[in-house]
């Protein structure tokens, strides 16, 4: 069990209505991670210690407390690593083509990797994401088809690619070189890894476990409303926007 050294929270918000709030605590060997239920604490804890990763879920209604857990030895893990990686690496056609991110969809983006704050609780206001998806008039706003090698000259631009069962992310390395990601979390090299794993099967078991009265003590139906509303009013101000020319678009 790592010894904690600070506690965060993310509160996913629609302005100052607080919805849901997630938390993680970073320790000296690795981290706990958390939802605030009333009356239950079913937390995901991670930690790394003589060479042996530890992944497990704790409930504190059930008993013995651990519902799950999965240990992997390091270089167990180095080895799996190692080959999902060198598939994520491949060459490219010269005339290949992706669906290539536009500002629109990198600012969306950008989203997920910004959220610092010098506090202990951060907030993700889901009014910013609506004010940037509605901002986009056309499917060309978010993504269009390019070259790779054209994404190349815009700073390695990411993107997403297609087959007939499977969808990638993707961003050019050189003029040869790709990296192409499984966008199934399961498939990438992220659900390799036991912490990968752990988040998964922590958000199957909050899905299997809680019941409608569980999440009706812990979402305030009134707060939902409100924020309901509140989007539905950003949303109709964006639209209002809209010229005419491009409503007949």
């Amino acid at each position: 069990m790592p010894k904690l050294r600070k506690r965060q929270r993310l509160a996913l918000t629609v302005d100052d209505i607080a919805l849901v709030e997630f938390g993680f605590a970073e320790g000296t060997s690795g981290m706990i991670f958390f939802m605030n239920l009333p009356g239950r604490d079913i937390h995901l804890t991670y930690y790394e210690r003589n060479g042996v990763i530890n992944c497990h879920i704790k409930d504190s209604q059930k008993q013995p407390s651990t519902v799950w857990q999965i240990e992997m030895e390091e270089q167990e893990l180095l080895e799996r690593l190692t080959r999902t990686l060198r598939r994520t690496i491949s060459k490219y056609n010269w005339n290949e083509t992706y669906l290539m991110f536009q500002p629109t969809m990198l600012k969306f983006m950008e989203q997920f990797s910004g959220i610092e704050d010098e506090d202990e609780k951060m907030n993700f206001n889901l009014l910013d994401t609506l004010s940037i998806l509605s901002s986009a008039r056309r499917e060309e706003d978010l993504l269009v088809r390019a070259r790779i090698r054209d994404g190349l000259k815009l700073s390695n631009r990411p993107g997403f690619q297609y087959s007939l069962s499977q969808s990638y992310i993707l961003f050019p390395l050189d003029e040869r070189m790709c990296f192409r990601m499984n966008a199934d979390i399961k498939k990438s090299f992220i659900g390799k890894t036991p912490f990968g794993i752990g988040i998964l099967e922590y958000m199957r078991y909050l899905e299997r476990e809680l019941t409608d009265a569980d999440m009706e003590a812990y979402i305030d139906t009134g707060s939902v409303e409100k924020a309901k509303v509140a989007m539905e009013t950003a949303l109709l101000a964006s639209t209002a926007d809209i010229t005419p020319m491009e409503k007949e678009a």
